[in-house]
């Protein structure tokens, strides 16, 4: 089967993962369809020659809750689809354990159609922490929409000895420095 059009299927409450979805769609020679899973509403159809890349940030090791939901919404009858995951949503390492901040300052994103404003606040039991994602969009109509998840602060030496045990011989780490993204990345090979 060849692939007709792309359809584009991410979560990205503050931006970050949509730029790693558009970055990549900007490398395909067919037509691209987005489906932005941050928003309640979002439905897309497969159609047979369509393909479906899921572009997905992971919070301290979990792809959200509503993330999976909203995608699981598809159905499709054998098309092609790729996952791609951004791992983590900041550097933190131990700093975040350690100082285990209460919420995060308000992330302010203009959208074609108007504003978007999201910030988190964070319960912390040890390295465990309850994230309530709340996401205020003012575009056409004003759109409140809040989030819960729990995880659990995962540090990058602990997350290398996963990818190492389960059977990637070959991880590698580049921070913002090096990449010019805001968020470290990891790449694993088996």
């Amino acid at each position: 089967m060849n692939i007709e059009k792309w359809i584009i299927a991410h979560f990205s409450p503050t931006g970050g993962t949509k730029r790693v979805a558009d970055a990549i769609a900007a490398g395909f020679f067919v037509p691209v369809a987005e489906m932005d899973l941050t928003k309640a509403d979002s439905a897309v159809t497969l159609g047979e020659s369509d393909g479906l890349m899921a572009v997905l940030p992971v919070f301290a090791g979990r792809v959200p809750q509503i993330a999976l939901e909203r995608l699981s919404a598809l159905k499709g009858s054998g098309q092609k689809a790729v996952a791609v995951v951004v791992y983590g949503n900041r550097e933190f390492d131990d700093a975040l354990l350690e100082t285990k901040p209460p919420y995060s300052p308000p992330y302010i994103h203009d959208t074609a159609a108007g504003r978007r404003v999201s910030f988190q606040t964070w319960n912390w039991d040890g390295d465990h922490y309850r994230l309530t994602q709340y996401i205020i969009d003012d575009e056409e109509k004003l759109e409140i929409s809040k989030f819960d998840c729990e995880y659990r602060a995962t540090r990058r030496e602990e997350m290398t000895n996963l990818l190492i045990a389960n059977g990637c011989n070959e991880v590698t780490w580049l921070f913002p420095e090096e990449t010019g993204f805001y968020q470290p990345m990891v790449i694993a090979k088996k």
